[in-house]
């Protein structure tokens, strides 16, 4: 039986110009009450906003700057070596993505809330990798072997430590739905996640204004949770329910989450799924500077059904989605930002 909790209720959801703030020390000394704790202060801000930041995790700071080395150092390989890793399929989901080539504007279920978005709006001035889970048995990842020897190690190790905190979050939440705590566990046992590194190349602010472009244009993500690590440069905006975009300021050490698609649909719009993007910074002085972020991308088992959650629907309030399986609505989000053709120029190259 569905009811909205009392936490919830004021303010009503509306706009906020910051990011709710969550810090993640409660959790230190265990137990279900921390947890209970913390996944209140999670859902409020999944409800009235979609994102939030959190603080005092246990993510080593050494393994996070360790990453952002490796990854600045992936994109500054010659573009030859990082074209002999591209990405291939979009059910595989791993491998070198370049510049301007995967457009992000109006996917997810952004393609009527932004008024910029157009017929054929300009590719993302951007480039990433993406890798995925070790445990996956169906694809291997692609790695960058003896050009970068310390890579799959820094990788490995913060997903791994990004996988417990998920995990930490993901149980605080269903003790807030009214669910047991490990409810979530066997859609997340295959560990099907992907950890994608993102460079926003140096570019001319006349340059990116001329084409239309966005660094990351207007979308959602496709996914059920994303967890962003990013350097100080900014340009992150979140469309908040008045239709206003929210600058979230970054900062150091911290991690922002955000809800995504499937976490809308499975908690039948109580969590939202919120439309975001990537802009210049506040302040350039007419080149926008690199900018380093990494997001790992967090979805069910593949085969995963996901439908209304029990204690997120009543006769009042029946499921609003129909249930979809995890990776048709994931793969069919990839070839509308046009990964597909992504993939089979990346064919194309390995041959």
């Amino acid at each position: 039986m569905f009811e909205l909790k009392e936490y919830l209720k004021l303010p009503p959801r509306n706009s906020a110009m910051l990011l709710p703030r969550v810090d993640m020390s409660i959790l230190k000394g265990g137990g279900v009450e921390a947890l209970k704790q913390v996944g209140q202060q999670l859902c409020s801000a999944f409800y009235h906003v979609g994102f939030a930041t959190l603080v005092n995790h246990n993510i080593e700071a050494s393994d996070i700057q360790k990453m952002f080395k490796q990854s600045k150092k992936l994109f500054e390989l010659p573009l030859e070596d990082k074209r002999k890793m591209a990405y291939t399929t979009t059910a595989r989901n791993r491998g070198y993505i370049g510049f301007e080539q995967e457009t992000l504007e109006g996917t997810g279920t952004a393609s009527n809330r932004d008024a910029a978005v157009i017929v054929r709006p300009p590719a993302d001035a951007k480039e990433s990798f993406d890798v995925g889970s070790e445990q996956d048995s169906l694809y291997a990842n692609i790695w960058p072997g003896s050009l970068m020897p310390a890579f799959k190690q820094a990788v490995n190790g913060l997903r791994s430590e990004l996988d417990t905190l998920h995990t930490l979050i993901m149980q605080s939440i269903a003790l807030n739905l009214d669910l047991e705590r490990d409810y979530f566990a066997p859609y997340f046992e295959n560990r099907e996640y992907s950890l994608r590194l993102i460079h926003y190349p140096q570019i001319g602010a006349d340059e990116i204004a001329y084409k239309g472009q966005k660094r990351a244009g207007t979308h959602t993500d496709y996914n059920q949770m994303t967890l962003l690590l990013q350097d100080q440069v900014g340009g992150l905006q979140v469309l908040d329910s008045n239709n206003k975009w929210i600058d979230v300021k970054p900062e150091l050490g911290a991690i922002v989450v955000n809800t995504g698609d499937l976490m809308e649909r499975w908690s039948n719009g109580l969590f939202c799924s919120t439309v975001h993007r990537v802009m210049a910074p506040a302040t350039h002085n007419g080149e926008l500077p690199n900018r380093y972020s990494m997001a790992y991308f967090v979805k069910p088992n593949r085969q995963s059904l996901i439908s209304c959650l029990p204690s997120c629907q009543s006769e009042d309030l029946p499921a609003q989605y129909p249930t979809v399986e995890c990776f048709d609505y994931v793969d069919a989000a990839f070839k509308k930002a046009g990964n597909e053709n992504i993939a089979a120029r990346g064919s194309l190259i390995n041959t």
